[in-house]
């Protein structure tokens, strides 16, 4: 009897500390795996309009081409050609400029993606190790309840023990088996 009280104890002891100390929180799992979520995002964003500046750069580089050879052909006529001459080299100059803050831009750009994606890495690798302790904890749990069930089907099917013969016990009275013992407050009135 009292070996199953104290596994009993035991078992409940063990619950309880399980049940209130174990485990990975479910908003911290749900935190990372939101904010991994949310940084996918943003890197497919940022490839987007790394995509959209480079086809501008092209573009932008196409028209400084095309500015360079309208400036040579410009040449031609001198007084005439001065003019455009200062146009076009203005013109040139502004798309210069804007390809170099688009370059900048996709620099910057990269820059973002790289570090996002560093970050998606850490938060992809948190996850993996919040999810390993997760497995192992489950794991714990799952042979604690093993362990349990064993431990409750040995208690269940201890040996019972063997009733004297009647031979080598004396029957007791019939008196006898009425009278409490043990009671204290059998003689109080």
């Amino acid at each position: 009897m009292q070996k199953k009280t104290i596994a009993m104890i035991m078992m409940a002891g063990c619950a309880v500390t399980l049940l209130t100390g174990c485990g990975i929180p479910k908003e911290e799992h749900e935190k990372v795996l939101a904010t991994v979520v949310k940084k996918d995002k943003e890197i497919t964003v940022l490839k987007g309009e790394i995509t959209t500046a480079q086809k501008a750069i092209a573009d932008e580089k196409s028209k400084l081409a095309a500015c360079v050879v309208e400036k040579d052909v410009a040449k031609e006529g001198e007084d005439k050609a001065k003019k455009e001459k200062a146009t076009l080299e203005l013109k040139c100059s502004e798309i210069e400029s804007k390809v170099s803050a688009l370059q900048s831009e996709v620099t910057t750009a990269k820059s973002k993606s790289a570090s996002l994606q560093s970050d998606l890495a850490e938060k992809e690798a948190a996850l993996q190790d919040l999810q390993r302790k997760y497995k192992q904890i489950q794991h714990r749990w799952d042979q604690f309840e093993q362990n349990l069930n064993d431990l409750s089907k040995e208690l269940g099917e201890a040996p019972k023990k063997k009733a004297a013969p009647k031979s080598a016990k004396p029957e007791k009275k019939a008196a006898e088996k009425a009278k409490p013992t043990g009671n204290l407050l059998d003689g109080i009135k």
